[in-house]
């Protein structure tokens, strides 16, 4: 039996389709379907990776722990070079600087302040306890260190403070004669009653930098070695003491290198050689600019005209953008020669410009780089990017350019200055010279004036493929090569080996796809062919997503101001009409001004009032019959006679039929105000796109988009036959056969994904041109209808197939059990009585509050937290003897918080066990799958809530097929286990129940 396997793959979902092929490999019957639940990876408001907080979090925590253990270190070295008292008493007083032995040292000074102590130091011996207090307080307040990747906040201020102060100490040591350092010139503040910290608090909490008062490590070095000098013949340490407590002071533990990855194209080149080449690399900004030039086409609404660039522009914008860090549109509109109406494809999508050799640029701007850099080979700039990236000490920085690159000392400090580019680009220097070859070439087509474009490139040197195809799906960085980035921290011990990909939510959403399609191959067999739907969430990075949020919210306000215009006595629309507010949508796109606004075909004017009536209809500019496109980029509206004479023709066959070339330039002209992407379809040049039948389906079936490729890549290595779906049909399709027949509320049913997953399976090349010849009979309507979606399956078998397998569904949720979660949380408990806090926190079974000791020298305190949340529940079947003396079953619930889970040996069956007869029941986590009984019948929920207080000990549960809506919750205490027959259910990845006697009353 031939099967295919169907995905329609989401950030934190699988819907998934089993579709039966007949003998012609034609969709004759849905056998299963289902739906994976899993977590995204990333924070449910802000949707940054949960990594990244935890990241910041144990920064925090490892930065504070160093500090701790390099002062504990150097006061055992102040201790040891007789510097500072060993009694901790004695030792206050110093930190206080009122020891008796600093009484002369502090003499003339009104308060003691170690700052005070710093400036005697450089003119006058003090005693050794006021030595080692300056230099404790040096190591307390060491500066800014620039490791050349910082990102200060408001850094401009920032550089500007620590540029201030420098003056300023240099203007403190004029008035000292020659001498002073940091700690001289803020003794001096001080005694002047001003404030040597570097911030200050706003009125609104908010922090605010005061002027001039930014240190840097620099400074304190300098201060180091000035006291030295001064104090080096009246102390009793040799040179190698000063040097230890230099070390001790100033010591900083270097970056760890980031790991850059392997190039995509090349990933079985030896090491480094395949490693991904760095964005401010000038052969990738070469390959930027071939890559845009190719894909750059010039868009002539007067003359009717698509077309790539010339040989000769082509040339001309390779110069310009060689010799400029980026170019606008309109500046290459004039230096080409255009006319003032054309524009540029790329114009929306590249902000207003393209990027130019930028890196080469800013070198060229150093007097003495710029005299050699022609003689400097790619492989010697490539390596000169590779250090100034990856280099963060800035003395070993110039060591190695003034030796290595033979450059001076201030040609090498130019270089550090230069901002370059961040981030890697996916090949490396030896791809990114092969694909320019490609793509620099001239033209590959003399009548249609392309170049290769970069997929074209790409594919042309990508090197043969195994067709060895595997039974079962290996981890997705092993099968794909080159993908995963090597982190050597991972616990994994394929993550470790092959590396992870760099998106969380991607990592993630593959590796579960491999659980679900083993899964689904140990019972099917290997598929004949596999479909599979990318949710637009998954395929976005960071700026279209933004890009899309902000369009979202635009609709939105323009859905506000179409409900308010709707509610208006003399309209006739209605706010909740889809229809009515596309009309209104569509109205507002002919023109800013509304006295302006009329029909694209006959410039009959549409007023407001028109605009809802039968005399306007919406219509597609491409008719849908032969574009298949019922996107908003492919409607308009139009006069309802305008539509009618129309019918099935182009804007421009309209016109060429009716011979009106007059009427042609002013239709032109009219549209000339709608969006871009909508201009392009009343060109002349719409008829080719349209007559090229493989080319649009293969664009409405395959979707370009790095985690299509990457997903179609992947499930290739199982299948030869992968159709990557871009989802413009599947919600029209879904609603066509199925309608509110299952489905009635897809925000709640997380079943909803499986009928997405039938739809693209059922979607191919052959239901789509069935369903074109059947739309091409009904075209020429009068009124707006969406096109009719022929299914492949007669649409009451396809109904009944899928209603049967969707009433037996089961979501399967994948739960992680690790105790992975905040362990207490971040402020101290506070009640009035501190003593009752105390009390709970000391109780052995209290679940509430835990002790945390903090030391600070010889202080000992302690803080009392409120526990992280639960961890898990154990449920212990305990006998309970009665008043008959005889025994009954009891359950007994102990919490264990995710403090106690972290704790090793702390909780354990053996350890906690209530009742020598006591039986272990289950345990249950938080996202488990259990089985209750709920109104006399059986019901799989899965666990949302654990509630251990006492007196209100329960587990809150949500059904997964919910019947009573998204609110509902199942409540049942710990006590009722036994009498309610919990059970907990195993529900395999492809959303089989292993246990199905717990369904069992």
């Amino acid at each position: 039996m031939a099967y295919r396997f169907s995905f329609d793959l989401g950030i934190s979902s699988i819907g998934w389709a089993v579709i039966e092929l007949d003998g012609k490999q034609l969709p004759s019957k849905v056998s299963d379907l289902g739906v994976r639940k899993f977590s995204s990876g990333r924070e449910p408001k802000s949707q940054a990776p949960l990594a990244a907080t935890r990241r910041q979090q144990r920064h925090m925590r490892r930065q504070r722990d160093r500090y701790l253990r390099r002062r504990s270190k150097l006061l055992n070295a102040l201790t040891r070079l007789k510097l500072m008292p060993s009694d901790p008493e004695e030792r206050r007083i110093v930190a206080a600087c009122r020891h008796k032995s600093m009484q002369n040292d502090l003499a003339g000074f009104r308060d003691p302040s170690p700052y005070h102590l710093r400036a005697k130091a450089l003119d006058a011996p003090i005693s050794p306890y006021s030595l080692g207090r300056v230099l404790f307080d040096l190591n307390q307040h060491r500066g800014f260190l620039s490791n050349r990747k910082a990102e200060v906040s408001e850094s401009k201020d920032f550089y500007q403070g620590i540029e201030g102060l420098e003056n300023d100490i240099a203007k403190h040591i004029d008035r000292r004669g020659g001498t002073g350092t940091l700690g001289s010139y803020f003794s001096e503040r001080l005694q002047q009653q001003l404030p040597v910290r570097d911030n200050r608090s706003k009125a609104d909490g908010t922090s605010l930098l005061r002027v001039n008062l930014q240190t840097t490590r620099k400074m304190y070095v300098e201060e180091f070695d000035q006291i030295k000098a001064a104090q080096q013949n009246h102390q009793n340490l040799s040179d190698d003491d000063w040097e230890a407590l230099k070390k001790i002071i100033f010591c900083q533990r270097p970056l760890a290198p980031v790991e850059k990855g392997s190039c995509s194209l090349y990933p079985h080149l030896p090491a480094p050689s395949n490693q991904r080449a760095y964005k401010a690399d000038p052969l990738f900004q070469t390959y930027r600019i071939w890559q845009d030039i190719n894909n750059l086409k010039i868009i002539s609404p007067s003359a009717g005209v698509v077309r790539h660039l010339s040989d000769d522009e082509r040339d001309v914008t390779f110069n310009l953008l060689r010799s400029q860090k980026s170019i606008t549109f309109k500046s290459l509109k004039s230096k080409l020669k255009l006319e003032h109406s054309d524009y540029f494809n790329l114009e929306s999508a590249k902000n207003g410009k393209l990027k130019g050799a930028e890196t080469i640029i800013s070198f060229m701007k150093l007097a003495e780089f710029s005299e050699n850099w022609k003689s400097v080979s790619d492989e010697q700039m490539s390596d000169l990017i590779e250090i100034l990236q990856s280099e963060n000490d800035e003395s070993k920085l110039i060591d190695v350019l003034t030796s290595k690159f033979n450059l001076s000392n201030s040609c090498a400090n130019e270089l550090m200055s230069v901002k370059l580019e961040p981030g890697t680009s996916r090949f490396c220097t030896q791809a990114l010279s092969d694909l320019i070859r490609v793509m620099a070439e001239t033209c590959i087509d003399s009548e249609t004036n392309r170049y290769p474009s970069s997929t074209e490139a790409i594919k042309e040197l990508s090197p043969a493929l195994s067709k060895d195809k595997s039974s079962r799906l290996q981890y997705y960085a092993a099968a794909i090569p080159g993908i995963g980035l090597h982190q050597k921290h991972r616990t994994s011990d394929l993550e470790r080996e092959f590396g992870v990909i760099g998106n969380p939510t991607v990592h993630i959403a593959l590796n579960q796809l491999r659980l679900v399609t083993n899964a689904l191959v140990e019972r099917y067999g290997e598929p004949e062919s596999i479909h599979i739907e990318i949710a637009r969430d998954l395929k976005m990075n960071k700026d279209q997503k933004a890009n899309y949020e902000r369009s979202i919210r635009a609709n939105r306000k323009l859905k506000e101001e179409f409900s308010e215009i709707a509610r208006k006595a003399k309209s006739r629309a209605n706010p909740d009409s889809r229809e009515d507010f596309q009309r209104y949508k569509l109205w507002k796109e002919l023109s800013e001004d509304p006295t302006s606004r009329c029909c694209p075909y006959t410039g009959t004017p549409i007023s407001l009032s028109m605009l809802f009536s039968e005399k306007v209809n919406i219509e597609h500019i491409l008719p849908r019959s032969r574009s298949m496109d019922d996107s908003m980029a492919n409607l308009t509206i139009s006069t309802r006679d305008a539509n009618k004479i129309k019918g099935n023709l182009t804007p421009f066959e309209y016109f060429e039929k009716t011979k009106d070339e007059s009427g042609y330039e002013a239709l032109l002209k009219r549209v000339a105000h709608l969006p871009k992407n909508k201009q392009w379809r009343f060109l002349p040049d719409a008829v080719a796109q349209l007559n090229d039948q493989d080319g649009w389906l293969s664009s409405m079936l395959n979707d370009t988009k790095y985690l299509s490729r990457l997903a179609a890549q992947y499930l290739g290595t199982i299948c030869e036959k992968v159709q990557v779906s871009p989802g413009r049909l599947t919600a029209k399709a879904r609603g066509q056969w199925f309608g509110q027949t299952i489905q009635k509320d897809r925000d709640t049913d997380e079943r909803h994904h499986a009928l997405d997953a039938v739809v693209v399976g059922l979607i191919d090349k052959s239901m789509i041109l069935k369903s074109q010849k059947a739309s091409a009979k009904n075209d020429r309507g009068q009124t707006y209808r969406g096109l009719e979606l022929v299914p492949p399956i007669d649409r009451n078998q396809l109904l009944a197939q899928t209603l049967q397998q969707y009433e037996r569904l089961t979501v399967s949720w994948a739960v992680d059990h690790g105790p992975e979660a905040p362990l207490h949380r971040e402020q101290p408990k506070k009640h009035k009585d501190e003593r009752v806090v105390k009390h709970l926190a000391e109780q052995t079974n209290s679940i509430d509050f835990i002790a945390i000791k903090h030391q600070q020298g010889s202080v000992c305190h302690t803080n009392y937290y409120d526990k992280g949340g639960i961890h898990f529940v154990d449920f212990w079947v305990v006998p309970e003897k009665q008043k008959n003396g005889r025994y009954k079953q009891k359950i007994t619930a102990i919490p264990v918080p995710y403090f106690h889970s972290n704790k090793d040996n702390l909780h354990t069956k053996k350890t906690v066990k209530p009742h020598p007869a006591a039986k272990f029941y289950m345990r249950i986590y938080k996202r488990d799958t259990i089985c209750v009984t709920h109104k006399g019948r059986r019901v799989v929920a899965r666990v949302s809530q654990i509630k251990p207080s006492k007196g209100n000990e329960c587990i809150k549960c949500t059904p997964v097929n919910n019947p009573e809506g998204p609110e509902f919750r199942i409540s049942i205490s710990f006590s009722v286990f036994l009498k309610e027959n919990v059970k907990k259910l195993w529900v395999s990845p492809d959303g089989k129940i292993k246990n199905r006697t717990a369904l069992e009353a």
